[in-house]
């Protein structure tokens, strides 16, 4: 136990950032770290060392904490379901671009940042049928 001004304290934290660390490297400092309390918002190195639900967990926290920078409070069941869809396979998958690029669906794949692109992919492998899109749309919209 610490002495300090008369103060009675058992543990001092403090809070450290480290940019581009390796949390396996952290690892070697468990005498001196308390690596329950450790925390990380990268999500790839999180989902490698402590599993795909911590990593849809941090996911989570990120995002919320992002909304509340801007005074936007969302449910945290709506930020669990984006946390589920980019984990639900067990691997981390981005909600970008590159994410996108392996999507089952075309219409998903559309829908995001590049999708001039996407659909001419699509379209040239056979995966989109426009036409059925079109008739779909046309029967459940009028």
């Amino acid at each position: 136990m610490h002495i300090i001004n008369n103060l009675n304290i058992s543990k001092i934290y403090f809070s450290l950032l480290f940019l581009f660390f390796s949390l396996q490297e952290m690892f070697k400092y468990d005498k001196i770290l308390d690596l329950n309390r450790l925390y990380s918002n990268d999500i790839y190195n999180i989902s490698q060392t402590y599993g795909i639900e911590a990593a849809n967990r941090v996911i989570v926290r990120e995002i919320k904490e992002v909304f509340k920078m801007y005074g936007i409070t969302v449910d945290v069941r709506h930020l669990s379901l984006i946390a589920d869809y980019m984990t639900f396979d067990g691997t981390f998958k981005p909600l970008s671009r590159k994410g996108m690029e392996n999507s089952a669906s075309p219409l998903q794949q559309i829908s995001f940042e590049s999708s001039l692109g996407f659909l001419k992919t699509a379209t040239l492998q056979g995966k989109l049928h426009l036409e059925k899109i079109i008739t779909d749309y046309a029967k459940n919209y009028r």
